[in-house]
């Protein structure tokens, strides 16, 4: 019996028994950080930051994802005050996130 090329090839890919295993693994291998409390202070800082970044303007902002904190740098695409966001090279962060603004 004559096998078509396609059909040969697939009987010798990898077999992955346990779908998904792989990616629980890297999961659980993330270190997770809890979230600061930031000071009175340092929110009024952060507040007076915001409200002087304008669309277009190029800032690094650190922020807390969920597990851990992230630096970012770009263009600010979008700020929302109403729903307290701000869209940096299309990704939405939450004011409430935020730890750190430098306006470039």
């Amino acid at each position: 019996m004559l096998m078509i090329r396609g059909e040969r090839a697939r009987q010798f890919m990898p077999f992955d028994a346990l779908t998904g295993f792989k990616e629980a693994l890297k999961e659980k291998e993330k270190v997770h950080i809890t979230r600061k409390e930031l000071s009175d202070e340092v929110n009024e800082e952060l507040s007076i930051k915001l409200n002087s970044i304008n669309i277009g303007r190029i800032v690094e902002i650190t922020y807390y994802d969920g597990n851990t904190y992230i630096k970012i740098r770009g263009t600010v695409n979008k700020i929302d005050k109403i729903n307290r966001k701000i869209v940096i090279e299309n990704i939405n962060i939450s004011f409430w996130d935020i730890i750190g603004i430098e306006i470039i």
